[in-house]
């Protein structure tokens, strides 16, 4: 299950050669052939676009549209671009994508067809791509969890955090290049752990970071290692309120992270982290961040 765009252009030449140099020019893309693969490792998301008009690099390969109908191929040779981003995704897939589809039309100017609108006549924009892409999304949670033979599971995290989360990941570029390399910005993950979904984030060695406040901290410890000879270092998952009395004597900034900024680390808070118990983290409890979903949404699709 998925939602698609179709592209033409308009006043401005948008052929092959101009998409493959567009897309190989922007981050998080990957060109293959006519096709731009979006994948942010920091946030998870990942969409792809699709060339599929005259001059294609793939056009004398059998095309896998070859069983569209004759109006859908009529449609594909009119609008010659296609966009495609799944359902069931965490809500903030669509936040993501639509910064990239907007930025994609204005560039060259694009005309837009959107098959699961049947209402186009106030125009593209991203409050039209996002209010129908969650309208796909919540039939798709309805579709695939009200399938009794579906069985697993769904992982989920209340929305609202769900977004501050991912425009936390989404925007810790540049919050790193604005902060300058003296101070870490780390991203925040998803872990599962006595079967709920919590956050973390990685802490190496107490050295300056803007940490935000999660439910556990992954703590890599070589340099105040208890081992000091190790070449590894220790991985210690801790509790936030093990940690919060050092943290949070910080400025806590944005209403969302704590900026621990020092040019040496107080011998204080050196002694702390050398004192952290021992305790295992496995790698595994880490989570996909697609696999984790509104809780809202599934709490709605699961509604009798």
């Amino acid at each position: 299950m998925s939602y698609d765009l179709f592209f033409a252009p308009t006043y401005r030449a948008c052929g092959i050669d101009e998409f493959i140099e567009y897309f190989s020019g922007r981050p998080n893309y990957k060109v293959e052939g006519a096709a731009a693969y979006y994948f942010n490792e920091y946030t998870g998301v990942y969409f792809s676009f699709e060339y599929n008009g005259d001059g294609s690099p793939d056009d004398n390969d059998e095309s896998p549209n070859d069983e569209l109908d004759d109006d859908e191929l009529e449609e594909e040779d009119e609008y010659p671009i296609a966009f495609n981003i799944n359902f069931y995704r965490p809500s903030f897939f669509g936040l993501e994508a639509a910064n990239e589809v907007i930025e994609f039309v204005a560039e060259f100017e694009l005309d837009v067809t959107d098959p699961q609108n049947d209402d186009e006549e106030e125009g593209f924009s991203a409050e039209s791509f996002l209010q129908g892409w969650n309208a796909g999304n919540r039939f798709a949670y309805r579709a695939i969890l009200g399938n009794e033979e579906y069985d697993q599971e769904a992982m989920t995290y209340p929305t609202a955090r769900l977004h501050e989360i991912w425009s936390w990941n989404y925007e810790r570029d540049e919050l790193q290049n604005r902060l300058g390399d003296d101070i870490f910005v780390p991203r925040i993950y998803f872990m599962k752990v006595d079967d709920n979904i919590v956050t973390t984030t990685l802490w190496p060695d107490a050295i300056p970071i803007c940490l935000p406040k999660v439910d556990f901290v992954l703590v890599l410890r070589k340099e105040l290692s208890s081992q000091p000879n190790s070449e590894e270092p220790e991985v210690l998952r801790v509790a936030w309120k093990e940690l919060a009395t050092e943290i949070e004597s910080y400025p806590f900034e944005e209403e969302f992270y704590y900026r621990m900024e020092f040019e040496y680390p107080e011998e204080s808070l050196c002694n702390v982290v050398r004192q952290l118990p021992l305790q295992s983290h496995d790698p595994e409890e880490i989570q996909p961040y697609d696999s984790v979903l509104d809780e809202e949404l599934v709490a709605m699709a699961r509604a009798k």
